[in-house]
């Protein structure tokens, strides 16, 4: 059978399908996406495709060529690669991605005769697969992030919805130890309707001075949206985080009633379970 192919349209469908392509991969790989390498690669990636198909060779040797061959150099060359894993990972990744990519062009397959239209389509099916991995991902490190926590003081125990805050650094001055926060309406539940009022009033009673003096009540300075106030903390007996080990911290620092409750009723400090392995700043603190 006779085929009329125009290779300079050839060239410019492969190097516009192969720069989306790395685009998507070097994103999802923490790269900066518009780099004059992820465009070099897509241009070497399209002048092989066009000696592969331009050479006689047996169709063998053009598949490997196709398929093993020119991914191998789109992604070490475009996405810089520092080992063989990540390689690896970036050409399943680059094969996952073209086929979810064609699958959504096929969606304008009737109007593939227009050229401008075909290009359009592939730009917005690696906006909608961009999206798409946000969305896992965001969803995926949320739910990294939430776990239980049980926190104890003198002979009781309470359970609590929490959620490990990589953006949480607040410290007390004092002792340079992290401070967790709970909910107005956990710390009620916990100590009282009244005597939490009175803490963030800053207006306690008598009878109840004592009371919170014996867990140690300080104040520190606390920055938020609403602006810089002074936060109430206390010292509890002791606290476990729960997710597939238990991490118990003895003592720790626990702010009240700066939050609303929603999914959650307590964020912990990341700072306290090993600081960079959960996204922080800082890693002096560990498992006490």
């Amino acid at each position: 059978m006779y085929y009329e192919l125009y290779i300079d349209l050839f060239f410019l469908e492969n190097f516009m399908m192969d720069s989306i392509l790395l685009l998507f991969v070097r994103s999802v790989f923490g790269k900066k996406s518009f780099t004059i390498r992820t465009f070099t690669a897509g241009v070497i990636a399209a002048v092989f495709s066009c000696v592969v198909i331009v050479i006689r060779m047996p169709e063998a040797v053009k598949c490997f060529c196709n398929y093993c061959i020119i991914p191998v150099v789109m992604i070490w060359l475009g996405v810089k690669i520092s080992n063989i894993v990540q390689l690896f990972e970036g050409i399943l990744l680059l094969y996952f991605t073209a086929i979810c990519l064609g699958g959504i062009m096929q969606l304008f397959r009737p109007y593939m005769g227009i050229v401008s239209v075909m290009y359009a389509s592939a730009l917005m099916g690696c906006f909608i697969l961009k999206m798409s991995w946000n969305l896992l991902t965001r969803a995926g490190n949320l739910q990294k992030r939430c776990c239980w926590v049980v926190l104890y003081d003198e002979t009781k125990k309470w359970d609590i919805r929490a959620m490990i805050d990589t953006g949480n650094m607040l410290q007390d001055p004092a002792g340079q130890k992290p401070v967790h926060i709970i909910s107005k309406k956990m710390a009620e539940k916990i100590y009282g309707t009244k005597m939490v009022e009175e803490l963030l009033e800053y207006s306690l009673s008598k009878e109840n001075e004592e009371k919170w003096m014996q867990k140690k009540l300080h104040y520190i300075p606390c920055q938020t949206i609403q602006g810089t106030h002074l936060l109430p903390v206390v010292t509890m007996e002791k606290m476990e985080i729960i997710q597939k080990s238990i991490i118990e911290i003895q003592m720790p620092q626990i702010g009240i009633g700066i939050m609303e409750e929603t999914d959650y009723q307590m964020i912990v400090n990341a700072q306290s379970i090993g600081g960079t392995k959960y996204g922080c700043r800082d890693n002096k603190y560990t498992t006490v």
